[in-house]
């Protein structure tokens, strides 16, 4: 019988709050990237290659204007959206750990957005970027990905992180904008 391997995934975003909201997905396929270490780590601030810091991982970003927060209905829906999408365009997630706050109802409609595949083992924490390693990726992630798309990059290019976008169907989700 073959193993399956195992992968772990983190998500964050920058500019919570105020928009474009930039959520950050890393994957990884080592367990060391999930061990919580007290203590925190060092926020990157600055120039870096992306792919250099990542090795091996993968990452995915969605963002999200204030525009489709309002179609969504509200942040709430936006962010369950988000998760959703992290977690069916990754394959063989064990562990998901977010940076931030969800209720127990929140975890329940994504288990229902996500249904009939089976929701990883979920680890909610704010500030899962100071005692995960996994999670503090994805924070330097948007935090660069934040300053990328600023107003104040004078960069007409804004195609260097296509491939590294998801777009949402947001038909995929009227159920959820119906129930709320």
């Amino acid at each position: 019988m073959q193993h399956l391997q195992r992968f772990n995934l983190s998500i964050d975003e920058s500019n919570h709050g105020r928009y474009p909201e930039i959520f950050v997905a890393v994957y990884s396929p080592y367990s060391s990237d999930i061990i919580k270490r007290e203590g925190g780590f060092e926020k990157y601030i600055g120039n870096f290659d992306i792919s250099k810091k990542l090795g091996r991982r993968e990452f995915k970003h969605i963002l999200i204007s204030e525009e489709s927060a309002d179609i969504m209905g509200g942040n709430r829906n936006a962010s369950l959206v988000v998760f959703a999408e992290f977690i069916k365009y990754f394959k063989h997630v064990n562990t998901v750990i977010i940076d931030g706050e969800l209720k127990t109802q929140d975890v329940e409609s994504l288990r229902g957005i996500l249904y009939p595949k089976n929701l990883p083992k979920i680890i909610i924490e704010p500030k899962a970027d100071e005692n995960y390693s996994l999670v503090n990726m994805a924070d330097i992630i948007a935090n660069k990905l934040h300053r990328y798309y600023g107003k104040k990059n004078k960069r007409s290019n804004k195609k260097r992180y296509l491939d590294n976008l998801i777009t949402p169907r947001l038909e995929d989700y009227i159920d959820l904008f119906q129930n709320t």
